[in-house]
């Protein structure tokens, strides 16, 4: 088990790292504790940490890819409203959600789905997958109304924001430099 050692973090951060953490509570936490230790040593001024959710960090990394004309980088990313909305159009046209109760409900719960498969590193053209799809009818739904929000993502342009890592990850191994300063991660 690592211990936690905030002073030989924060003289990483002085020194320059970037610090990714799980979500923006902590960066916050850790972005107000480092000013404190920075005041506690004396200093009058210092530049912000650079302290980032992990979300925030593939913000930025993807706006640095993208002016850079990183290939896969041409894709607008919808925001959090306009993709349960995107979903909700998937949903109001399907057979397979037609008198549901609560549309948007659902619309949540298949984006977060979505979600944590591209997480996991989920395969949805792998033959395993489809093969699932025949006996169960919560998979058939899922993955007919994948399909269908893929393909309406791919005809307007968009890109999911789970596929962001996708595309960065690719761009990083065919040799693409986007991360220009030690990262350390927490949380």
């Amino acid at each position: 088990m690592t211990v936690f050692k905030p002073a030989e973090l924060f003289r990483r951060l002085r020194d320059g790292h970037t610090l990714i953490t799980g979500n923006s509570r902590l960066a916050g936490v850790l972005a107000n504790r480092y000013a404190d230790w920075r005041a506690a040593a004396g200093d009058r001024q210092w530049p912000r940490a650079a302290i980032l959710s992990w979300n925030a960090w593939l913000d930025r990394l993807w706006q640095d890819a993208a002016l850079a004309g990183v290939t896969g980088t041409d894709r607008a990313i919808p925001g959090e409203q306009q993709v349960l909305s995107l979903w909700s159009v998937v949903l109001d046209r399907s057979d397979l959600a037609a008198g549901l109760l609560r549309p948007r409900a659902l619309a949540r719960q298949v984006r977060d789905s979505r979600r944590l498969a591209v997480e996991w590193g989920v395969d949805f053209d792998a033959a395993a997958w489809r093969a699932g799809v025949a006996g169960n009818e919560n998979h058939a739904a899922f993955a007919q109304w994948n399909r269908a929000f893929e393909a309406r993502c791919a005809k307007h342009g968009w890109l999911p924001p789970e596929d962001r890592a996708t595309v960065l990850a690719r761009a990083a191994a065919a040799g693409e430099r986007l991360v220009r300063t030690p990262v350390d991660l927490l949380g």
